[in-house]
């Protein structure tokens, strides 16, 4: 593994591409087709909220009225002879790295937490990073889009990331000969591509630790969100999976009540789930575990669900998939407000309900800690939703 000095290329300082999505240029030096501006969307006000966590901390109410920030312009950056590394880092043949809030790469923040062992600022010429480059190589002919995030490897993050992305790929007609992503693939990632539509053999995955991709020409999307803040083409392909995978659900009422289990592992754990799970049970939720089931099955049973709960994570993620007009509980810690469920029940249509539990130790409360839910709050939260 080598090091490479790079210089930030912020890609909201790129010149515009003004011809059509199919047109866009390929040249040295990278440019921007903006397809959509960014603008501001409100923050998804809760029709409930419960919980101690919701009592004591004043902040839920605040950062729910604080105006949220624009999202990011939608579209493509286009170059030629690029480098793909780890975490889908893209450096430019003359050694500048792309940066921007349409990459979730904020230049202001750069390297984020998730990137620390790939990247770091250069102490001996402030202003430039150093980022772990392999030595080997794969190279690939054509155009090639880069996918590629941290987090790649986590089921949410092909939810509300990987798929806005690649849909708007598709949408556009951008001739491209190899989607990427430079991670190992996973059984599900297959299911979800043939869901999409997309030919196995014409997505390449591959250890980036190990290889760095070159490409001849490379298309790299903007996100459909910078945090928790959603662009209207979000919703987009949720809704074309929804209508093709679901359309005979879809022909009679939403009925199912159903309390998506997050899995075991992981930050962030509900210390009395057992319990608090069994409390939907007994009210008539099933307990309902995505990953033990196909991704087009998920799809269907999100389709008929007219009451969904279940804890902030990548499982609650698959509202998506849920009618205009459905029921979304959310619990989550006093520790760890995130609104990116709030702003998918604004783009969704659905209406939003939040139970705020406290972490097990608040003198050690942090983004990652365990949490509980008072199973009296619990009770109310059930009698909110119905």
């Amino acid at each position: 593994m080598g090091s490479s000095q790079v210089f930030p290329l912020d890609i909201d300082t790129l010149p515009k591409n003004l011809g059509e999505g199919s047109n866009l240029a390929f040249q040295s030096q990278p440019i921007r087709y903006q397809a959509a501006p960014g603008r501001v969307y409100p923050r998804k006000q809760p029709l409930g909220i419960c919980g101690p966590g919701a009592k004591q901390a004043g902040s839920v109410i605040d950062k729910l009225s604080a105006p949220p920030p624009a999202t990011p312009w939608s579209g493509f950056v286009g170059l030629c002879d690029a480098t793909i590394i780890a975490k889908g880092l893209t450096l430019t043949g003359d050694n500048r790295i792309l940066l921007g809030r349409g990459l979730m790469l904020n230049p202001k923040s750069f390297p984020q937490a998730p990137l620390a062992s790939l990247a770091a600022k250069d102490p001996a010429m402030p202003g430039t990073y150093r980022v772990d480059k392999p030595e080997e190589a794969i190279y690939l002919a054509g155009t090639v889009c880069n996918l590629g995030l941290p987090g790649a490897r986590i089921y949410g993050h092909w939810i509300v990331d990987v798929l806005p992305r690649l849909y708007k790929t598709l949408g556009h007609g951008l001739v491209i000969d190899h989607y990427v992503m430079g991670e190992t693939r996973k059984p599900w990632q297959n299911d979800i591509l043939k869901a999409v539509g997309v030919a196995e053999d014409k997505f390449l995955f591959w250890d980036a630790r190990q290889y760095r991709l070159e490409a001849e020409r490379l298309v790299v999307p903007t996100f459909a969100r910078i945090s928790s803040e959603l662009h209207e083409e979000f919703m987009d392909v949720h809704i074309f999976l929804r209508e093709k995978h679901a359309a005979s659900e879809l022909g009679s009422p939403a009925t199912d009540k159903l309390f998506i289990a997050r899995a075991e592992g992981g930050n962030r754990q509900l210390a009395n789930r057992d319990a608090v799970e069994a409390v939907f049970a007994d009210h008539g939720f099933e307990i309902f575990r995505p990953e033990l089931w196909p991704f087009v099955e998920q799809i269907k049973k999100l389709a008929r669900a007219a009451v969904v709960a279940g804890e902030c994570g990548s499982g609650m993620h698959n509202t998506v998939f849920c009618r205009p007009g459905t029921r979304v509980g959310v619990l989550q810690s006093s520790a760890n407000l995130s609104f990116l469920q709030g702003q998918i029940a604004l783009h969704a249509q659905h209406d939003l309900y939040y139970l705020i539990g406290m972490p097990i130790d608040p003198k050690e409360a942090y983004l990652k800690s365990s949490w509980r839910v008072d199973i009296a709050d619990a009770h109310r939260f059930i009698a909110m939703l119905s």
